[in-house]
């Protein structure tokens, strides 16, 4: 049985280490995965290699990552949902990438509603940013529906893209 270090109802939150390489791969060489991910299709071999490595610097340095979420019933991987940190103070990126079989059940939501209490609770965040590919309109109904709140189109530099940026913050009832 695959030990959770976060769960939700439905969801198990692992931590990617440098050994899921094949792992991660399953995820980022999926084309529905990384249509919102950024463009260009799926990430080539050396990318995998290093977002896996971003990743595990994040949890080591700051104890936080795009974390993998698996079905807790089957243990089967579903995507991932997690923080980085953000150049601004006191501040994380929140994302979350499901696989296709997964879309329209509410587990991204499932999963980024843990997420926040998590970054809001245990590690004293005081504001969450996130951002979704321009033509994702499902992603900008779940961040709206979690209490964000659309601030600006900007740059975001993992994708390339100019891409709507959301904000929530601790305790604000907007």
């Amino acid at each position: 049985m695959k030990q959770f270090f976060m769960t939700t109802d439905r969801l198990g939150f692992g931590v990617w280490t440098e050994n899921d390489l094949d792992l991660a791969a399953t995820l980022w060489r999926d084309e529905d995965v990384t249509r919102y991910a950024r463009d260009g299709g799926p990430f080539t071999d050396e990318e995998i290699r290093d977002l896996l490595r971003r990743e595990t610097e994040n949890q080591n340095v700051y104890g936080v990552q795009y974390w993998p979420l698996y079905i807790k019933e089957t243990g089967e991987l579903a995507g991932c949902c997690g923080m980085k940190p953000s150049e601004r103070r006191n501040t994380m990126e929140l994302r979350f990438y499901l696989f296709r079989k997964y879309w329209g059940q509410g587990l991204g939501s499932e999963a980024a509603r843990r997420v926040i209490s998590y970054a809001f609770d245990m590690l004293k965040v005081k504001t969450l940013i996130a951002r979704h590919h321009p033509d994702n309109s499902s992603a900008a109904k779940c961040l709206s529906g979690l209490g964000f709140a659309r601030t600006e189109d900007q740059l975001d530099p993992s994708s390339g893209l100019v891409s709507p940026t959301y904000k929530l913050i601790k305790g604000y009832q907007g």
